[in-house]
Order: structure tokens, then sequence, then C-alpha cells
């Protein structure tokens, strides 16, 4: 789900669910949740939320998804703050992949549920409305972990952070020209414009910016006329709900604008963009959804892995280099003994030591027994390294051990359950930290 897409979701659940009650929370399974609505018309209405690592999503459903047997810590907050409050209202981020839903009791309590709807770093984030408070979330992460942006209960909520892009309606014609024109001699090819207009500008997606690039020609202003048209379209609310076929006729995404870059039996429009939506994953979810959970959640475990690896080469590289110690101490016990040997000023001194010549490399800026000391201070400073850097390196080779499991783990998954298990420990192998024991692995328990 694009911007586009989820301004045009939004959009549409402001005006379908604004004055609605939320009759029932449900759980899908650990990543999807189903909320019920009463709403004005006297109509229920039931809207998905998903902050899966692959498909994540919000729209209204017409399906009915069984409940998982054991709610999670999150539908428990969800039913204890929200249950009973009227949605006031639901809106997109400007050019941001967030959607807000707005909640008020009776008695006056305020929330916001939040949607952060960015491939594998999705998120529901269930926030205090006046003060902006995290109450609860689908994968808290701490300062610790996430330092830039902690996720976890009592912290005021951030947004993600900005993308170094302009923003696509904070910028004029001739600075648009100006900035195509530095980007190269191949501006005038399609499949380059649309490269360039994703790294310019936020919240184009490769869909929506190839879409543009097709519909211009090779002047320059006609591309600017087709960027204008999709802000126009954002901006306005002119959208056109379609959901996106594949040459064999399989469903391959959604679009919230017109379509022209595609042949039109590739092209199946919708009343709705949410329509659009839920038709699209009920026919990419189930099991497909579930290898792409799998595939991603091993990614990520890879990258740890990675990250781990790195850290455990730093660290016998330094253990590698503190060996050196007792080579140390010995050229400053030898420089002591025969500093009337050493000239002031030389670059290394010869001695004698067990019948054979050792060289001693000195800094001609300090005098012979201020480069002992040196050796000395240098001896103590490994000594200090070969004790810290052999504890450090019996907790990365733990951590490693425990990610390798974690990885067979996610890549053998048979169920969501299992995939939030995964996810469980990740979260509470404490990653921000470096202990001397591998994390302990709680088992049984499925994410939020």
């Amino acid at each position: 789900m694009d911007a586009f897409v989820l301004q045009a979701i939004a959009r549409e659940l402001d005006a379908a669910l604004r004055g609605g009650r939320l009759e029932k929370a449900a759980q899908a399974d650990p990543f999807t949740f189903v909320l019920t609505f009463s709403c004005r018309d006297r109509r229920a209405r039931r809207l998905l939320l998903s902050g899966g690592l692959s498909h994540p999503r919000l729209h209204l459903t017409e399906g009915n998804p069984p409940a998982q047997a054991e709610p999670g810590d999150f539908l428990r907050s969800l039913r204890k703050h929200l249950a009973g409050c009227r949605l006031t209202r639901a809106a997109a981020g400007e050019w941001e992949r967030v959607v807000q839903l707005s909640f008020e009791r009776p008695g006056g309590d305020a929330y916001a549920l939040l949607a952060e709807v960015m491939g594998r770093w999705s998120n529901l984030v269930l926030v205090e409305g006046k003060t902006g408070v995290i109450l609860d979330a689908l994968r808290l992460s701490t300062g610790e972990a996430n330092p830039a942006r902690p996720i976890e209960r009592g912290a005021a909520y951030r947004l993600p952070p900005a993308q170094k892009k302009r923003a696509p309606d904070a910028i004029g014609e001739e600075e648009f020209l100006g900035l195509l024109a530095g980007a190269g001699s191949k501006n005038g090819d399609p499949d380059e414009r649309a490269r360039w207009l994703v790294r310019t500008f936020g919240g184009l997606s490769p869909a929506v910016a190839a879409e543009v690039a097709g519909r211009a020609g090779e002047d320059p202003r006609s591309l600017w006329e087709a960027f204008a048209w999709a802000v126009g379209c954002y901006r306005g609310g002119g959208f056109r709900p379609a959901l996106l076929l594949d040459p064999q006729g399989a469903p391959a995404g959604l679009s919230a604008l017109e379509v022209r870059a595609l042949p039109p039996e590739r092209v199946r429009p919708w009343p709705s963009m949410n329509e659009a939506a839920d038709a699209f994953y009920r026919e990419t979810a189930g099991g497909a959804t579930l290898a792409a959970e799998r595939a991603a959640l091993a990614g990520r475990v890879r990258g740890h892995l990675r990250r781990t690896g790195r850290n455990l080469a730093a660290v016998e590289g330094d253990l590698r280099q503190a060996e050196e110690a007792e080579d140390c101490r010995l050229k400053g016990d030898l420089l002591l003994r025969h500093l009337e040997d050493a000239v002031e000023g030389a670059p290394s001194v010869q001695v004698e030591h067990g019948g054979e010549r050792v060289e001693i490399a000195l800094d001609p800026r300090f005098s012979p027994s201020e480069n002992a000391q040196r050796y000395f201070r240098r001896y103590k400073k490994l000594k200090r390294l070969l004790g810290a850097g052999g504890r450090r390196r019996q907790a990365l080779e733990g951590e490693r051990a425990f990610l390798e499991e974690l990885l067979y783990d996610a890549e053998e998954a048979e169920g969501p359950e299992a995939l939030a298990g995964v996810l469980q420990a990740l979260a509470e192998g404490g990653f921000g930290r470096r202990e001397a024991s591998p994390p302990k692995r709680k088992r049984g328990r499925a994410a939020a």
C-alpha cells in the first residue's frame, strides 16, 4: 500500500466510520485484527488492520476471519481502551504511510490507533489521545534497542522519521524542471524518469512514478504536467481505485490513480479503494502471506546474524592484537634495564636478551624512560582488553548460536503462531545490549 492508496482508504474510512461505535475487537492471527463498528447508518462494518511483515494493511472487509483461540496482549489493550468508543476521525499523514484512527469515549477519554503501513517496519500503536503517550503496540522496542524512536509503554509517540526527500506538493514548475535538468542526460527515458521521481520525492511509490513517467512525452514539461496531475489527485481526492493484474491475470497490486501505463485488460476498476484492497488481499493472502511472512522474518534474523558476525570478527581482531601484551611488558622491562644504551631521539634501540639481539621501537618525541612507561601502559591496556574481549566474544558466540536457532525456527514455521514465537524471542533477546550469556528464550508465547 503506497501513500496514494492509503490516502484513498483513509478518506473512505472517515466517511464510512466517523461517529461509529466500536462494538467488537477480534484477532485473526498474531498480526491481524478486526474491529467491528456500529455505524450511523445502522450498518455494521468491519475494519481489518494487519501489522504483518508482509501484506501490512488496513481496509474495510466483507470477510469475517475466525478469531484465534487466545487473545494477545495488544488485543486486550484494544478492548480495554477502545471498546464502546466512537471513531471521530480517520486520516492519513501527508505523504506518509501512517493512518491515524481517533477515538473518544462518552466520558471524555480520547485515544488514537496508528497503523504504520511500512513493510518490514510496520506496526500498530495505541496512544493516549490527550498526551500522546504510548499505551501499547503490536511490536514494542526499547530506547536501548531503538534509541532514535523507542516504541514502549509510557514513552511519547513520535512519527516515523521523515524521508530525506522533497514533498511533492512543495515544488513549483520551474524548480521541478531545474531538478530534472540536473538529473543527467538519460532523463528522457521513462524508466529513468520514474527512478528519478522515486529518488527525489517522498510518497511516490515505483508504481505511481511509472504511471507519471508513462503519461509524459519527451518534453520535460509534459513530465511536470503528469506529476502535477498526480499531486492534484492526492490533494483533491480524485482517486480511481483499481486492482492491477499481472500478464497471467493474477492480482499484482493496487492503484488509487487512473492507470494508463498498463493494457486495459490488466486493470480491474472497483467502486472504492477499500473494496479493491479487500478483493486483492483475499486473493493474495493465506499461504502466500505465510510464505512471505516467513521469508521476511528469516531475512530480519539473518540481518542480526550478519551484524553479530561483524562484531565477533572485530572482537577477535582486538584479541589478536591483545596477544602482544607480554611482548610490550618485556620491551618495557628491557628498556628500563638498558636505558644507557638508548640514545635520546633515536627511532629504536637494540639490547641483549637470552643470547639474542632484540630491537625495541622508540618514539623519538619521548625520552627512553618515557618510552618504557608507554610500553607498560600499553601492556596494561592490552591485558584489560584480553579480559573484556574474552567475555564479549563468549557473549557474541552465544548470541550467534541463539540467532541460528531462531533462523531455523523462522524458516520452518508452519503458521502465524510459530512466527509470533520467533518475533517474541527476538524482542526478548535484547539486541540493543550485549550480555555474558545468550538471551534466554521463552517458548510458547505469542506476540501481541
